[in-house]
C-alpha cells in the first residue's frame, strides 16, 4: 500500500502501521522522513531521517514478495522455472525513486547545515545518508543490483555535499578513498551485466537463479551464472 501509494489520503496512517509492526526497520522512518518532506514538514522530515540512524533493521520485503509471487503464479498453472522468473524478474520497486529523492534532499539539507555553522548536525545527516546507502548498496536492501545503484547514489549524494577541506573524521577513512570505492562498486555491477546473457539460461538454470538471488542476491546469483557460463 505505502510503496504504489494505494491510498495517498492515507498513507501517513499507513506509514505509522508499519512503524509499529516493523519497529526496528528503518526503512519506515526512511518512507516517514520522504512523506513529510513532500508535505513540506521540513523539521519532521529530519527528525524521522535521523530517527533510523538508531535502528540496525532495513527490509523492504522484496524477498517476501518475490515467494508470494511465486507460489501465486505457481497455483495458477504456472510451471516451477517460469514462476520464479515472473516474480523475479517483474518485481516492481516504486519505493526507490521515494528513497532516491530523500537522500538528493538530504543532501541539500546537509549543505544547508553546513551553510548555516551547524557542523555537528550536518555531520548527523551525512553519517545517516551513508547509513542509508550502504543498507542498500551492501546489506539487507541489496536484493537488486538496482537497489544496490540507488544505494551507491545516496552515499555519492552524501559524500558530494561535504566540505573535502574539512576533517571529516566521523567517516573513518578518507573522502577521495570513500569516493573511489563507490566508483569501484559501480564499475564493477556494470562489467557483471555486460558479461552476462541471461536469456541463455536453461529452465533448470532459472530456478537454480532465482532461488539463489533470494539467499544472496542478484550480484551473487549474476557471478555465479557467469562462471557457469565460462565453465561451459
Amino acid at each position: 500500500v505505502i510503496k504504489f501509494d494505494a491510498y495517498p489520503e492515507q498513507k501517513r496512517e499507513w506509514i505509522e502501521r508499519l512503524k509499529q509492526a516493523a519497529p526496528n526497520n528503518s526503512l519506515a522512518d526512511y518512507l516517514s522522513a520522504a512523506d513529510h518532506l513532500k508535505q513540506g514538514r521540513t523539521e519532521d522530515a529530519m527528525s524521522a531521517f535521523l530517527t533510523a540512524a538508531s535502528k540496525t533493521g532495513f527490509d523492504d520485503y522484496t524477498i517476501h514478495t518475490i515467494q508470494s509471487a511465486e507460489e501465486m503464479y505457481t497455483m495458477a498453472g504456472r510451471s516451477p522455472a517460469e514462476a520464479k522468473a515472473i516474480a523475479g524478474f517483474q518485481m516492481q520497486l516504486p519505493h526507490l525513486k521515494q528513497l532516491r529523492d530523500l537522500g538528493k534532499e538530504m543532501a541539500k539539507m546537509q549543505k544547508q547545515s553546513q551553510a548555516a555553522g551547524d557542523s555537528d548536525r550536518a555531520r548527523e545527516m551525512a553519517a545517516t545518508g551513508l547509513q542509508m546507502g550502504r543498507q542498500m548498496s551492501m546489506g539487507e536492501g541489496g536484493s537488486y543490483l538496482i537497489n544496490q545503484l540507488v544505494g551507491i547514489a545516496i552515499e555519492r549524494n552524501v559524500l558530494d555535499a561535504l566540505d573535502p577541506g574539512a576533517e571529516n573524521s566521523f567517516l573513518g577513512r578518507s573522502l577521495e578513498e570513500l569516493q573511489r570505492e563507490l566508483t569501484d562498486q559501480k564499475d564493477e555491477i556494470a562489467a557483471l551485466v555486460k558479461s552476462v546473457n541471461l536469456d541463455q539460461m536453461s529452465e533448470q538454470e532459472m530456478t537454480a537463479y532465482v532461488d539463489r538471488m533470494k539467499l544472496h542476491g542478484e550480484f551473487a546469483s549474476m557471478k555465479w551464472f557467469r562462471d557457469r557460463q565460462a565453465n561451459r
